[in-house]
C-alpha cells in the first residue's frame, strides 16, 4: 500500500512539475501585477505610459498596483517574499534597492533578493537658485558658502529624500555647509525658491524646466553624473569640482530566482516599448530621458550605485548631515 502511495506521490509531483514548465514556457498566460512604492501621480507616470506598450508585447495586461510608504521598503518586501514566476513585479529607482538598505539597518532585504529585468529611464536633479542672487556660478556659491557656514538654507521634499542627498552630497564634497529646510515635495523646494525663503532648492527636471524656462528660477548644476538633455548648458557637479554624483534610473525588477525565459520575455518587452513613438513622445514632454538596459547592464548599474552608495554612507558628515 505505502508503496503505491508512493507512486501515487511521485506520479503527482511529476505532473506538477511538468505543469510548472508549460506554464513558464507559456509566460505569461495571465496578467502581471507591477508594484510600485509611490502614491498614484507623476512619480508612477513612466510605468502606466510603457505599460500598455509591455502589454501588447506580453499578450498580457500589466495591472500598475501603487504600494506607497517606507520609502519604497513596503513594495520592495512584498516583491521579495513573491513568487518567483514572474507575475510580480517591482517598478523602482535605484534608491529604494540601494541608498535604503545600505542607510537603515532595520530593512531585511538587499539587492541581491531581486532579479534585475531592464532599466527604463533615467533622470537628474538640478541645483536652483533665484535669479537675483549674486551667484553667477556655482564656484561663486560654494565660495560664498564656505565664508559663512550655515547662513545660507537649501530646500528638499524632506529628509531621507532624493533631493535631500543632492544638497547633502555638494556639502559634503565640496567642504561647506548650508541649513536645510524641508518641505513636502519638490513642487514646494522650487516655490520656496522663486519665493526667496530659500537661497538653493534641489529638484528633478519636470518641476524645474517651465520655471527655467519663465526665468523665475536659475540653474547651477546637474548633479548626475552627466548632463541632462533637456540642459545641456548646466554643467555637473563632477565637472565644476565636486566628486558627487547623485542622479536616479528607473526600470523593473522582479524576486530572486526567476526563471532565464521569463527574465528573457520581459527584458524583450521593456527593450521593444522603449522604442515606442508614444512612449518616446511622453517621456520627452515630462523631461525623462529614456535609456534601456538589459538585465545584466541593469544588475551593473545597480551594483555600481549601491557601491557608490556605501562609499557615501561610510562619511561621518554624510551621515551627520543626512539626518538634519
Amino acid at each position: 500500500m505505502r508503496s503505491r502511495k508512493k507512486i501515487a506521490f511521485s506520479i503527482f509531483l511529476i505532473g506538477c512539475l511538468n505543469g510548472l514548465g508549460i506554464s513558464q514556457e507559456n509566460f505569461p498566460n495571465k496578467p502581471i501585477r507591477v508594484i510600485v512604492p509611490f502614491a498614484p501621480g507623476a512619480s508612477d507616470a513612466q510605468i502606466r505610459a510603457i505599460g500598455p506598450v509591455m502589454s501588447q508585447q506580453l499578450g498580457q495586461p500589466l495591472i500598475i498596483e501603487n504600494m506607497a510608504g517606507g520609502g519604497g521598503v513596503i513594495a520592495a518586501n512584498h516583491v521579495k517574499n513573491s513568487a518567483p514566476n514572474g507575475y510580480t513585479l517591482f517598478f523602482t529607482g535605484m534608491a529604494a534597492l540601494t541608498m535604503i538598505p545600505a542607510l537603515r539597518k532595520d530593512v531585511n532585504y538587499k539587492l541581491s533578493d531581486f532579479t534585475p529585468l531592464g532599466n527604463i529611464s533615467t533622470v537628474t536633479g538640478v541645483m536652483i537658485i533665484h535669479p537675483s542672487t549674486n551667484y553667477n556660478n556655482i564656484t561663486e556659491f560654494v565660495k560664498y558658502a564656505k565664508n559663512n557656514p550655515g547662513k545660507l538654507n537649501f530646500g528638499s521634499p524632506g529628509i531621507g529624500t532624493a533631493g535631500h542627498t543632492m544638497g547633502v552630497g555638494p556639502q559634503v564634497y565640496g567642504d561647506f555647509l548650508l541649513t536645510h529646510i524641508p518641505y513636502k515635495g519638490g513642487a514646494d523646494v522650487v516655490a520656496a525658491v522663486i519665493a526667496g525663503n530659500v537661497e538653493v532648492g534641489f529638484a528633478l527636471p519636470n518641476i524645474v524646466i517651465p520655471h527655467l524656462q519663465t526665468n523665475a528660477i536659475k540653474a547651477l548644476a546637474i548633479t548626475a553624473g552627466n548632463r541632462s538633455e533637456f540642459l545641456p548648458d548646466v554643467a555637473t557637479y563632477k565637472e565644476l569640482g565636486i566628486n558627487y554624483v547623485d542622479g536616479e534610473s528607473y526600470g523593473l525588477v522582479g524576486p530572486k530566482g526567476l526563471p532565464n525565459n521569463v527574465v528573457t520575455k520581459i527584458s524583450s518587452a521593456i527593450a521593444e516599448a522603449t522604442k515606442d513613438v508614444n512612449f518616446l513622445s511622453t517621456m520627452r514632454k515630462s523631461y525623462t530621458s529614456v535609456q534601456y538596459l538589459n538585465p545584466e547592464d541593469h544588475l551593473n548599474l545597480l551594483i555600481q550605485r549601491e557601491a557608490a552608495w556605501e562609499q557615501y554612507l561610510s562619511n561621518p558628515k554624510f551621515v551627520q548631515l543626512l539626518k538634519q
